[in-house]
């Protein structure tokens, strides 16, 4: 247990001035940079199951998905993702069978999440059956095993910072990794363990998917499971359950597990010592340094266990001549490199600026902790820290603090396809919908994210760009503020939806609201097409309104290739979760149709642009306004990938 007992002595000692003083209070003391500091490395969470209880676990998943008719054979998932040698390795899933699912993070935080980042991979798969002999699929060591013989045979993805305090607020949801069908489910076992050597099952979801494979995740929170049950399908992306601690397991985590035909163990990612082919749609990187969270708090931090003792005590405000503990929360800190602390003023100059927390050796998740007692400059201040040149901040208060503010976002294009050596830049806009100035404004990627983005902002007289990159910025009552948004890939990504974190120091992070402030992404090494689309509604506010339960509307698209010709592109119209009849045409110049409208064209797409009319008719039930749900994709598809994609929402005119 991390708990520093003789810094936390030394800062008590420092906080008593004349009389006993609560940390955070009002006192006369003179300002100080350097009352204490500390931290270090936080041991995650490690699990097991008995061999004889998981094969009875999977025989009773294979048995019910044989019962549901879901195909169980060939097995290619194993014939396909074992690496033929250490040259063969791709951190892409362009090589799998058509069959074989592409995942997403089986994670993502909830609304109650604030944190830059939540999570890191605390456990890989071992592939030295050798007991005390370790090997990751990238051969290192970053997994584990046990005295008794087993061998760590999933992914753990960790709950970081403050894994029970998340775990009690709902904080991070556990979502299908791929569409599939519920084959094994256990939801009601106690969720508090703290050991390997107990026998209590894992509250578990199993899902069967079309090739035969299957995916478990496990330990999740008692009474958190969908109430989906036994042969109900998901899609990816689905809630499934909240981050537990059950069965044997020694802190909150998912145990996410991918499994053959024949119940083999898969490892889902690609490496030398691991997979020919990822099975993620975007494979994280192995070792990336990240800071997950910057948070202020009236005392220093304690990382508890299950006996309660975990204690964030996080505040952001303060009185004049308080105390300020500001911590941040690394993960894949490497050996001999320190973070490092800012402290910014109202006026934004900075008033401290130090290193902090130098590891001797690689950290897999850490946190590193200074004490000050800023100068009574009332308003609010912020704390930023950077760790391998990327930079997370927070705010906090001393006086009045600033009211909570509301935040809406979107993006344009929605849609990018680019080479593995190209950027893909788009625009981005967050807008100041409350009546209170939002501090601390930034963007970044919600979840993990295998490349790098970069944020600017643009004049909006002329959409240069303007300030310094990665630099959060204030925006005033009923204002906004456009960026550009940078992707770099890094690697092979199939078309994956990327979501944003948009956030400010006092307003929770704007909704993540798929086609208007997420990205269709995907990046190759053979270069394809790279089609942007605009779209345009008869009010010209992106919504359809259709005259009635059967009424008929439409609404216009232009859209241009910039990269490589392609011809036969699919151009089809989707409906998200709505019964619609849709149907499209290519348009003159004039807008008329050029043909029959029709459910969906093939289009030769080179170099000049084309337009196209869509036309969304209702089938009898009224339709209410929900623009985060109620939506029209229009897609653009060749061999199957997404590589142009729009949207709008559709609702009945009252």
């Amino acid at each position: 247990m991390n708990r520093f007992p003789l810094a936390r002595a030394a800062l008590a000692t420092a906080l008593l001035f004349g009389a006993c003083t609560s940390v955070g209070a009002a006192v006369d003391e003179q300002p100080s940079r350097n009352l204490e500091s500390g931290g270090g490395a936080y041991e995650p969470p490690t699990d097991q199951i008995d061999d004889a209880a998981q094969a009875k676990l999977l025989k009773t998943a294979r048995d019910t998905a044989a019962r549901l008719g879901l195909g169980t054979d060939q097995g290619q998932v194993k014939q396909f993702t074992q690496a033929a040698s250490k040259q063969s390795a791709r951190a892409s899933s362009r090589g799998l069978p058509e069959e074989a699912p592409r995942l997403i993070w089986p994670v993502r935080p909830s609304a109650a999440n604030r944190n830059d980042f939540q999570t890191g991979v605390s456990g890989y798969i071992d592939h030295d059956e050798e007991t005390g002999s370790l090997l990751d699929y990238a051969c290192g060591n970053r997994t584990y095993d046990l005295s008794n013989g087993y061998n760590h045979d999933g992914v753990d993805i960790s709950s970081w910072p403050y894994p029970w305090t998340v775990m009690d607020a709902d904080g991070l949801e556990v979502i299908a990794a791929a569409d599939g069908t519920i084959v094994g489910k256990i939801g009601e076992q106690f969720d508090r363990n703290c050991s390997t050597s107990t026998q209590a099952p894992w509250n578990l979801i199993v899902l069967a998917h079309n090739d035969g494979s299957q995916s478990l995740y496990g330990h999740m929170k008692r009474d958190s499971l969908t109430d989906k049950g036994i042969g109900d399908t998901v899609v990816a992306g689905e809630y499934l359950g909240q981050v537990g601690s059950s069965g044997a397991s020694t802190g909150p985590h998912l145990h996410f597990q991918l499994l053959d035909a024949d119940n083999n163990n898969v490892d889902p990612f690609a490496g030398e010592c691991g997979a020919a082919y990822s099975h993620w749609r975007w494979q994280p990187d192995y070792n990336r340094p990240r800071i997950n969270a910057v948070l202020t708090s009236a005392s220093v931090p304690e990382i508890g266990r299950c006996d309660g003792s975990e204690a964030p005590g996080l505040q952001t405000e303060f009185a004049a001549g308080a105390v300020v503990v500001a911590t941040g929360f690394f993960v894949n800190q490497p050996a001999g490199q320190a973070a490092r602390i800012e402290v910014i003023q109202p006026n934004g100059a900075v008033w401290l600026d130090q290193p902090m927390g130098t590891p001797n050796q690689t950290f897999a998740f850490s946190y590193w902790y200074r004490a000050f007692i800023p100068p009574p400059i009332a308003g609010q201040w912020r704390v930023r820290m950077t760790l391998n040149g990327e930079r997370s901040e927070t705010g906090f208060f001393i006086g009045q603090p600033d009211q909570a503010g509301q935040l809406v976002a979107a993006v344009l294009p929605g849609s990018r396809s680019v080479g593995l050596d190209q950027s893909a830049s788009i625009f981005a806009t967050i807008v100041n919908g409350s009546d209170v100035t939002l501090k601390g404004c930034r963007v970044l990627p919600l979840g993990p994210f295998a490349g790098q983005l970069n944020f600017q902002t643009t004049s909006a007289a002329t959409n240069e760009l303007v300030g310094e990159p990665n630099t959060a910025v204030t925006l005033p009552p009923g204002s906004a503020q456009s960026f550009v948004l940078t992707l770099d890939p890094g690697t092979e990504v199939v078309p994956s939806n990327v979501e944003f974190n948009f956030k400010c120091n006092n307003a929770p992070r704007a909704q993540v609201i798929r086609g208007v402030n997420t990205l269709q992404f995907s990046s190759s090494a053979e270069a394809g097409a790279d089609i942007i689309p605009i779209t345009v509604t008869a009010d010209g506010d992106g919504v359809v309104r259709l005259n009635g339960p059967n009424g008929i509307a439409a609404f216009g698209t232009a859209a241009i290739n910039i990269a490589q010709p392609a011809a036969g592109v699919s151009v089809l119209p989707l409906a998200q979760g709505l019964d619609l009849n849709l149907s499209i045409c290519e348009t003159t110049i004039t807008g008329a149709c050029k043909t029959i409208p029709a459910a969906q064209l093939a289009v030769d797409f080179a170099e000049q642009a084309k337009t196209f009319s869509v036309f969304v008719q209702g089938t009898g039930e009224p339709i209410a306004f929900d623009p985060a749900n109620h939506r029209v994709e229009l897609r653009f598809e060749t061999d199957g990938e997404i590589h142009g994609l729009v949207s709008v929402a559709v609702t009945t005119a009252q």
